[in-house]
Formats: C-alpha cells, sequence, structure tokens
C-alpha cells in the first residue's frame, strides 16, 4: 500500500505533464464512496479502490468524468496497481522504488500473465527511457521525447521536433543565434554487417 507521505519517482515525467499532475492532485471525486476527496488524498489511504478503478477503465467499463480523471492521475503519477504476486496492492512506482530486483523479474517475462502485464510494460518503458537518457538523447526542453531535430543554421541538436518547432524563430537555448529553420533528423542504427 502508498505510504502516507511518500514521493513518486518524477524523475521520468516531462515538466508540462508535471504540472497537469499538480492539477490533479487537487482535483476531487465527485462522487462514490470518496466524494469530495482529492485524488492525492485517495490515492494515499485507499489502494484498493485505485485497483478498482483502473481495473474498471481497462475492461472497458463507463465511468465518469472524474474517476477517468482519476485513473489518468493514477497511471500518470504511480503507474498502476499491482494486484498479484508479492507486491500486490501496491503501486507501481513505489515497488520499483523499494524492490528493484522484482522490477528486473518482471521485464525479464517473455509471456507476463493477463494479471502482470501492466507492471511489465511499466518497467520496459522505464528502462527504455533511462537508456535514451543514458545516451544523452533525450530532448532538453521536455525530457520527455528522443532529439530528432537540429536547428538552421547553427546545427545545435538539443530538442525533439515538437520542442524544437515551438522554439523556431526565437534564439537556439545553446547559442543564442536566431533559428531561422527546423530540420528533422534521424539516428543510423550501428551495423555489424559493413566491413
Amino acid at each position: 500500500m502508498y505510504r502516507q507521505g511518500a514521493n513518486p519517482d518524477f524523475s521520468t515525467v516531462s515538466v508540462s505533464k508535471l504540472r497537469s499532475i499538480a492539477f490533479s492532485a487537487q482535483a476531487m471525486l465527485r462522487c462514490g464512496k470518496h466524494a469530495g476527496r482529492p485524488f492525492a488524498d485517495v490515492a494515499a489511504t485507499d489502494a484498493g479502490y485505485c485497483a478498482w478503478v483502473l481495473r474498471e477503465k481497462q475492461e472497458g467499463r463507463r465511468l465518469s468524468r472524474d474517476l477517468k480523471a482519476f485513473a489518468s492521475y493514477i497511471q500518470e503519477v504511480h503507474g498502476g496497481v499491482l494486484v498479484v504476486g508479492r507486491h500486490s496492492g501496491r503501486f507501481f512506482a513505489d515497488v520499483l522504488r523499494d524492490d528493484p530486483d522484482y522490477g528486473e523479474w518482471a521485464a525479464s517475462l517473455e509471456n507476463p500473465g493477463k494479471l502482470m502485464i501492466g507492471f511489465h510494460e511499466y518497467v520496459k518503458k522505464r528502462q527504455r527511457r533511462r537508456a535514451r537518457e543514458a545516451n544523452g538523447d533525450t530532448c532538453s526542453i521536455c525530457l520527455d521525447r528522443t532529439l530528432d531535430s537540429a536547428f538552421i543554421p547553427c546545427g545545435h541538436q538539443t530538442a525533439c521536433l515538437d520542442c524544437a518547432l515551438r522554439l523556431a524563430g526565437g534564439p537556439c537555448p545553446i547559442c543564442r543565434e536566431p533559428i531561422a529553420d527546423v530540420l528533422q533528423t534521424f539516428l543510423a542504427a550501428a551495423s555489424s554487417s559493413i566491413p
């Protein structure tokens, strides 16, 4: 279960998502047993309810607008809730923080079961993102997407295409030279077949 006062891991969340999460944390449920309580409070005290909301969403059941928003909040901040195994009832982010070996094991599963697939995908996504960050090819603006653009005429590569296009016409964040245009770039994969 989520511990009151425990901090979720925001190291892989973009700045725009953080603003959205901060707003959502203050949003309140308007129906059900937690009516009138903020999302963050419900998440901190009732992991079983969080698991139920996520299960209902995953199974395609009709949910009210605030329950859909609450489900999105849980997924954005905590990843989800494990419903099987020794960490059943705990948020994905908490399990990864407290027991990284369990996360490695879940990621190594070739055919995770229906109840483990969400955690498996969550861990794999975080591993891919951390590998990108270690390689230094993450956008310096949103801190979320892969570098895939260059500024013209200076040639600096520091942003994803979306962020670079928003900066077009302004100064380069590296050298402050005016950005005349943005070029989409592609990373060539290394090949062992070339002599």
